[in-house]
């Protein structure tokens, strides 16, 4: 693989432990069904907007899907966005915020969550992937439109699916660290028929 999958499972560390469940290929949509998203236009929904300030709202996260320029510093992670910390034994740091931080967070993260997605279908590692069809607010959703006969030919089918729910996963630590959740959904961009689907969870 290119240098690009390279980082991006670097960057993600914590997340390849997961495991998949639940498989597609008999569920049908229609063309007309498929939004594509451009990555030039296209910025993610603001999914916080909804979130109301209060004071003390927590957030436990695995250290290791801290911003890469605060690995093993989450003491200065914390002091730059303004956020009290407390750092388990368990490897897992809780941050304390208020709700209009929380909000600020999450958008910074959907952001760089979009921008590793569409590296990694621009990237030319995996030339059967013709475009990002659609994905949910909170990335627990993320379709992806591909040549249906080149894909069906690859042998790297499982490292891109585990790649683009590493994404969306790295998202729901954020808006859903109790429960962290992503499925990935793999469709012919021609005849919309779903060619795989994997739920991909902490557990």
């Amino acid at each position: 693989m290119k240098k690009l999958i390279c980082i991006c499972l670097a960057s993600l560390t914590v997340l390849t432990c997961l495991s998949a469940c639940g498989t597609g290929g008999g569920e049908e949509t229609t063309g007309s069904d498929i939004k594509v998203i451009d990555f030039n236009t296209t910025r993610p929904e603001e999914p916080t907007s909804k979130i109301r300030p209060k004071k003390d709202y927590k957030i436990t996260i695995p250290e290791d899907i801290i911003s890469v320029d605060f690995q093993g510093d989450a003491q200065s992670y914390a002091k730059v966005y303004g956020y009290e910390i407390v750092e388990n034994e368990n490897g897992n740091i809780t941050f304390k915020m208020e709700g209009k931080e929380y909000s600020m967070l999450l958008s910074r993260v959907g952001m760089k969550t979009i921008r590793e997605i569409g590296a990694i279908v621009d990237s030319g590692d995996f030339p059967y992937v013709t475009d990002l069809g659609d994905y949910s607010k909170d990335f627990s959703y993320i379709l992806i439109l591909v040549n249906g006969k080149k894909y069906k030919k690859a042998d790297d089918r499982e490292t891109f699916m585990t790649l683009i729910s590493q994404c969306g996963l790295y998202y729901q630590y954020h808006s859903n660290p109790q429960a962290p959740k992503c499925e990935v959904v793999i469709a012919d961009s021609k005849s919309g028929k779903v060619l795989a689907r994997e739920i991909y969870t902490n557990k």
